[in-house]
């Protein structure tokens, strides 16, 4: 696919989970950039064991990060771009479709299905993964900056949506997602995460113009604030979504996302208590 995509991985001294992903990657695709935060030794060694671009990131809060910074800094000779996290492994089916798809669409982004894994097993139903993570090169598509205090310590976009962009594609899950490693990781991170998503709320509800990507964002965000949305969401993905067909497994994500929705929402309640905007946190 020379000419046509570019790969490019974000990572942050993940040496482990880019041995398993490169060997995949490079062979599929020709040319692959691999952004790390720190001079990895043992990552750079691999990166040329494998023919893939090392480059290394040195952030300097607030902005810019990781995917930004390698829009705006480099020329890459390709058409398109598209961003993998270390732990998301493209099937071979992906290279194949992409040729076929990409010289001729009328698109100039697309949003991505995943397959994720979660305790050893692949989700097939519930409420997956999805993310613009591929677009065209050379226009004014950008990852949207938000200046939170949580994220001061994030040198690469999280939760921030790509904008800019004017006609999305669709393609179905042909990336598997690996973001599972255990138990306490998947907790800390929620945690983590749901303190970004309440600001990010609390600004959205400030403002009467809202900047997320895709509508489904934009309805999530209006929809969080309702009470009942972590249950709601709940019955979606396991009812709705077919997730007790994955047994366990499916029951034990919704129930985590679902609280992972109410720590959001708690954590909005405090902030808008914290800034006068409510007499009780819980009201």
């Amino acid at each position: 696919m020379a000419n046509l995509l570019a790969v490019v991985i974000p990572t942050r001294n993940d040496y482990g989970r880019l041995s398993a992903q490169l060997p995949i990657v490079s062979r599929y695709f020709s040319l692959v950039y691999v952004i790390d935060s720190s001079d990895c030794p043992e990552t750079r060694q691999l990166c040329c064991s494998h023919d893939v671009n090392y480059l290394v990131f040195t952030y300097q809060p607030p902005y810019p990060k990781k995917r930004n910074w390698f829009l705006d800094t480099f020329n890459v000779p390709v058409e398109w771009i598209l961003f993998l996290d270390s732990d998301e492994i493209p099937r071979p089916e992906l290279s194949t479709l992409l040729s076929l798809l990409l010289p001729s669409t009328p698109h100039d982004a697309f949003l991505l299905k995943y397959s994720d894994y979660f305790m050893g097993r692949m989700l097939k139903y519930g409420d997956g993964m999805r993310k613009i993570a591929l677009f065209r090169t050379g226009q004014s598509i950008r990852y949207e900056r938000i200046n939170h205090s949580s994220q001061c310590s994030f040198d690469m976009e999280i939760h921030e949506h790509p904008v800019g962009y004017r006609s999305i594609g669709h393609l179905p899950s042909l990336i598997d997602h690996y973001g599972y490693l255990s138990l306490s990781h998947y907790l800390a991170k929620h945690n983590e995460y749901s303190t970004y998503e309440s600001e990010k709320l609390y600004h959205h509800a400030q403002s009467s113009k809202s900047s997320h990507g895709t509508i489904r964002h934009s309805l999530k965000y209006r929809l969080l604030i309702t009470p009942m949305f972590p249950f709601l969401y709940f019955l979606y993905s396991y009812i709705l979504r077919l997730g007790f067909l994955d047994f366990f497994q499916g029951f034990v994500v919704a129930i985590l996302k679902s609280y992972y929705f109410f720590s959001v929402q708690l954590k909005y309640r405090e902030l808008r208590y914290s800034s006068g905007m409510s007499r009780s946190p819980f009201s």
